[in-house]
């Protein structure tokens, strides 16, 4: 029972993560595109993964992997010139693992931003021989609060 409740409690002491958001941009050229002249969708994951990651090492203050990508919805094509941006937010934590929404919007000169494709990644923090850890540095911790709010958030 004592084991559930501290489990609980770790749990509860993540929760200041969920909600945290990173959004990178991209410029969107040739090298980029298929033979249809769309960006290839494996470099569009490859984007959002990029972005996740420092999503994740930023709130863990740890090397973070992906260990699993929960669903991709592709929804219109990104063209040459567009302007890429990819929105992450933690949405679920656990001990070790990091649940990571992301949306990807799309926009050039002619167009407001409009949704491209969205999806789930599921990210884990690992330690210096790359096992999964709990351990995430209380400087991170800080760092997140004094960004979200004047005072820092209570374990």
């Amino acid at each position: 029972m004592l084991e559930k409740l501290e489990d609980k409690r770790y749990k509860l002491e993540r929760d200041w993560a969920i909600g945290s958001s990173l959004t990178n941009n991209y410029w969107i050229s040739n090298k980029d595109m298929n033979p249809q002249g769309d960006l290839f969708g494996g470099t569009l994951l490859s984007y959002v993964d990029e972005t996740i990651a420092m999503l994740c090492i930023k709130t863990t203050c740890r090397k973070c992997v992906t260990v699993a990508v929960k669903d991709v919805h592709f929804i219109k094509p990104v063209k040459v010139g567009d302007l890429l941006i990819i929105t992450t937010t933690i949405s679920k934590v656990g001990n070790t693992s990091l649940e990571v929404q992301f949306t990807s919007d799309r926009m050039n000169i002619h167009s407001v931003p409009e949704k491209v494709a969205e999806g789930t990644f599921v990210m884990v923090a690992i330690d210096e021989d790359n096992r999964p850890t709990s351990e995430w540095s209380e400087n991170c911790r800080l760092q997140i609060s004094k960004e979200n709010s004047e005072e820092p958030l209570q374990p």
